[in-house]
């Protein structure tokens, strides 16, 4: 809201309404960690090695917000029940 107030202001507006809100959540792959460990053992001329490990993505949680903000000028119809931009504002310092 406060950003939208301001930006309404500062395109010299008065007014605004916030139209068409969309939200998304999801997951974003950072990469993985990785875990293992190997043995050797030797007969003679011989060498046995064996290993094993695992590796686990890691995601990080993700967001979005994303929001029209529709702006009027006092006295146009669309004003009228729209934010009052410098109320808004106002709002906000107290």
């Amino acid at each position: 809201m406060r950003r939208a107030a301001e930006a309404t202001i500062r395109a010299g507006y008065t007014h605004f309404r916030l139209e068409q809100a969309q939200t998304a959540q999801g997951a974003q792959y950072m990469g993985s960690t990785y875990s293992g460990s190997a043995r050797a053992y030797g007969y003679g001329n011989y060498a046995t090695v064996t290993g094993e490990g695992f590796s686990s993505p890691i995601y990080a949680p993700t967001s979005s917000v994303g929001v029209t903000v529709v702006m009027f000028r006092a006295g146009e119809p669309g004003a009228a029940g729209a934010f009052n931009a410098a109320q808004v504002l106002q709002q906000y310092r107290s």
